[in-house]
């Protein structure tokens, strides 16, 4: 199969992430600019329920913003970006890069692809005005100058946690605590961040697990996957 130089893999996230999204890999990777073709559209309307009122969350937006400053703020603002090397170097070390993991890359690539779209999808089922617009007053984001757009509910950043601690937990199993963990925390930074409600981050787990389950039953994805050896 023919190899493929991909320096720099750049997608535009119009679907509310705010900014466009980049996964940088370097060096030879097979198959690394499939794009999906056939992904299965979801009812998100009889997955998602309706969102409570904003006024029932906001406060506690605002408890978990604390004073906008300290570790967990400054974890918030980090999380603000949706790089997934970066994202788990926390937990598997500072060579975690997709340089030196280029068929994961691969696979990170093709799921955000899919990602992107169905959560894109998600998002239209219902308008929610994100807290940083609900109370100007009173909600900080955390990352100025990089707000993001779009409705609340579901968060896509939750989601795409999830998604990728789903497919790391694979990959590296004896990590796979403490994988999910961080994909847990980098969901709830968002709204320590201010961009999201407690309801937003919980469902926008389901919405992960859904995306997650559509890509298992994706045949190139499976083919990436397979692609991947598996840390013991």
């Amino acid at each position: 199969m023919k190899k493929i130089l991909l320096t720099s893999f750049i997608i535009f996230a119009g679907v509310g992430l705010g900014a466009c999204q980049t996964i940088k890999t370097t060096g030879a990777v097979a198959q690394v600019a499939l794009t999906p073709t056939n992904v299965q559209s979801v009812n998100w309307k009889i997955i998602l329920p309706p969102p409570p009122d904003n006024e029932t969350e906001i406060g506690k937006v605002i408890e978990a913003q604390g004073n906008h400053s300290g570790e967990r703020w400054n974890q918030a603002e980090f999380d603000n970006k949706f790089e997934p090397f970066a994202m788990y170097q926390q937990v598997l070390g500072k060579d975690f890069t997709a340089q030196n993991n280029p068929e994961l890359a691969a696979v990170f690539t093709y799921a955000l692809k899919y990602h992107l779209k169905l959560s894109g999808d998600a998002k239209k089922t219902y308008d929610r005005v994100r807290p940083l617009y609900y109370d100007k007053k009173n909600v900080v984001f955390c990352a100025k100058g990089d707000e993001p757009y779009g409705s609340s509910y579901p968060s896509g950043h939750s989601a795409w946690g999830w998604e990728t601690a789903m497919i790391l937990a694979r990959v590296y199993p004896n990590k796979s605590d403490e994988i999910i963990a961080r994909g847990r925390e980098y969901g709830e930074s968002r709204v320590v961040c201010g961009a999201h409600y407690p309801s937003d981050v919980n469902l926008g787990r389901v919405t992960g697990d859904v995306i997650f389950t559509r890509l298992q039953n994706d045949k190139d994805f499976r083919e990436l996957m397979a692609k991947v050896k598996i840390q013991n």
